[in-house]
């Protein structure tokens, strides 16, 4: 005798309106069937559903599953290293590696910055971790990339018209020293205008400082260093100075006093100059001894009596951005006007080796001093100038360095031709 399947099937209502079960009972006679397709007491074949439990148990399953191959597919997807020149506005905001040099580091301990400018020798581009410099020192334990250092940084590009392309970076983990630079202890008579742009560390004993002032009337610290080998100087702006150590200010200041520098090769006039690397960066200037001679005090060296002079006939195009000075006479002077309708002075000025000719914008020659103005405008008047090299239509000129300030013309006599 046959057992009857007394399992209770889950009741149902089909289409037709007929009570039924959900999934397992032979739709004919009503025999429990389970998953088969085939009633085991009738033979008639039967339609089952599938359970909603096992519908959610698959979606489930299979929801784990992609989100584990998503997860391998991203980790195994790593933005591709590009070269900086290659960066396009249509780039923004896309997420990329870069790799190259560090040409310049700067640390702001009072805004707790860190910036850096990476240079792959297509181009550059500005990392800047904001209000990060603490974390950056803590992750790479206080030897933060430094100029020299080849890194690999990983981010996301911002491009602006104004600031190019550049990185802000809030992970320390994100920059990788690929290679720490070591630089070499060199004799400054080993330092060359050939060798411009290299880095070096040099130790070496302050000469002579001096502290003069630029155009615009703001500090100029200009140092020269001496070893058993030769001697070579470095200008440091404000904001430079500024950024050393208290410590190395005064070492900086006082001739006779040591220190070991980092330093990058440069060129001034076709003699070789050195510039700090980076003046924030303690390790880059370590002070040796401090000389006890006094400070030098402020004072402001005059532009004339620093500038080299120049006869009119060695003044040529490529003279074009530097700055001397010349003593001439006034030959011809004539006043016209600009387009806007804005007086123009027009100057003729002659050495005993030829003539060159100076325009003297508006709002120049109201800044000069009225001495000055009758000087320019009378012919035969004789004059000291620093200028500054110049060219129109390819023929040489100059202009006036500084209008504003009075120290750059000395007025040597007035002439009597109007």
């Amino acid at each position: 005798m046959t057992q009857e399947n007394t399992t209770p099937p889950k009741q149902v209502t089909g289409e037709d309106g007929k009570a039924g079960t959900y999934e397992s009972n032979c739709q004919v006679c009503g025999y429990y069937v389970g998953a088969s397709s085939v009633c085991h007491r009738c033979g008639a074949r039967t339609h089952t559903r599938t359970s909603i439990r096992t519908v959610r148990l698959v979606a489930l399953v299979g929801s784990i599953i992609g989100v584990i191959l998503l997860w391998v597919a991203a980790y195994l997807k790593q933005p591709e290293i590009i070269s900086i020149g290659d960066i396009t506005p249509t780039m923004n905001n896309a997420l990329v590696v870069i790799e190259g040099s560090v040409v310049e580091s700067q640390q702001d301990a009072e805004k707790n910055t860190f910036r850096m400018t990476v240079s792959d020798n297509t181009g550059n581009i500005r990392i800047n971790a904001f209000n990060q410099l603490d974390s950056f020192r803590a992750h790479f334990d206080e030897q933060l990339p430094s100029v020299g250092d080849t890194v690999r940084v990983t981010g996301a590009l911002n491009i602006s018209q104004a600031w190019g392309a550049a990185m802000f970076l809030n992970i320390p983990e994100r920059v990788t020293v690929v290679e720490k630079f070591e630089m070499k202890e060199t004799p400054i008579g080993d330092i060359t205008v050939e060798r411009s742009g290299q880095l070096f560390r040099i130790s070496a004993e302050v000469a002579d400082y001096d502290l003069g002032s630029t155009r615009a009337g703001d500090p100029m610290h200009r140092v020269t260093f001496r070893d058993n080998t030769g001697r070579i100087s470095m200008v440091l702006w404000q904001n430079q100075f500024e950024a050393l150590s208290g410590e190395a200010q005064k070492a900086f200041s006082r001739p006779g006093s040591w220190l070991s520098l980092s330093v990058r090769g440069s060129a001034f006039r076709d003699e070789p100059q050195l510039e700090l690397v980076d003046p924030g960066d303690p390790s880059a200037v370590e002070v040796i001894s401090i000389s006890d001679t006094a400070p030098v005090t402020a004072r402001r060296v005059s532009p004339l009596a620093r500038l080299d002079s120049m006869r009119i006939a060695d003044i040529t195009t490529a003279q074009a951005g530097r700055t001397f000075k010349i003593t001439v006479t006034v030959e011809e002077y004539s006043l016209s006007h600009t387009r806007g309708g804005d007086p123009m002075h027009r100057v003729s000025l002659g050495d005993e080796t030829d003539t060159i000719s100076m325009v003297i914008w508006a709002n120049q020659f109201d800044a000069l001093t009225r001495n000055t103005q009758r000087a320019f405008t009378t012919e035969g008047s004789r004059l000291t100038i620093a200028v500054e090299g110049d060219e129109f239509r390819g023929q040489p000129q100059v202009s006036l360095m500084d209008a504003f300030d009075p120290d750059t013309i000395e007025v040597l006599s007035i002439g009597d031709r109007r």
